[in-house]
């Protein structure tokens, strides 16, 4: 109980440093023809290799540093490691940080728009209803940590007064239904969305929360079914 407390504090104190520095990070996606990319600890070609990211997995990078800084080659970044990717990151999952050479992805609002006549994404919302929800509170606190076993990504705003129902994806002759395991955490998620191609993966973007409990959220899908979930925050 008392880890828990010490986490919820620590969330907390890392969204008031957030406001205060204002660091703007946007998304982007693994791009490399080698089918994989190479993130290193430092912004150079000799620093350690930290980890490798599959092409098409969803990062966030520092689009401050990339404005200010036009003719730099390497961006800090943010992103979920391959594990927790391919589990479509499931839970609370710390995002991790270093370093990518900026041939190495595509910025996400640069990619092209999916052709609403192949592509739709439908969201079915309704009021939130608290009686068939097991849920967790932090401890001495009304700020849920968890829905139905799920981490909730915005429990420091409280419950929604709405909730997503249902999510799918409808393509090439496919009707790709989202799990409620991936659902429970994101209850809150925009109806509202944008759908992107790339290499005949669709990513779907979307906004859950507002203000200090924003974060994004972005859907992978492939012909062979939901390849991703990415929740990530702006600074």
């Amino acid at each position: 109980m008392k880890d828990m407390m010490v986490k919820h504090l620590i969330g907390i104190i890392l969204i008031f440093l957030g406001s205060i520095f204002a660091v703007q990070a946007q998304l982007a996606v693994i791009s490399s023809q080698d089918g994989y990319a190479n993130v290193r600890a430092e912004g150079n070609n000799k620093a350690k290799v930290i980890d490798k990211l599959d092409k098409f997995t969803v990062i966030l990078f520092d689009e401050e540093f990339m404005h200010e800084k036009k003719n730099a080659d390497w961006i800090p970044v943010q992103y979920i490691d391959q594990k927790n990717r391919n589990n479509l990151g499931n839970g609370n999952i710390d995002l991790k940080a270093g370093y990518l050479h900026k041939s190495q992805f595509k910025i996400m609002d640069a990619l092209p728009s999916a052709n609403p006549q192949e592509f739709k994404f439908l969201v079915e919302t309704q009021t939130f209803n608290i009686s068939n929800k097991k849920i967790e509170y932090y401890p001495q606190s009304q700020s849920p940590v968890k829905i139905n076993g799920q981490f909730y990504f915005g429990g420091d705003c409280g419950l929604p007064k709405t909730e997503v129902k249902s999510m799918r994806a409808m393509f090439n002759k496919k009707n790709i239904q989202v799990p409620m395991n991936y659902i429970w955490g994101i209850l809150h998620a925009n109806k509202n969305y944008e759908a992107k191609k790339f290499d005949g993966h669709y990513f779907v973007k979307q906004e859950i929360g507002d203000g200090g409990c924003f974060s994004f959220l972005v859907w992978e899908f492939s012909d062979t079914g939901l390849q991703q979930r990415f929740v990530g925050w702006n600074y």
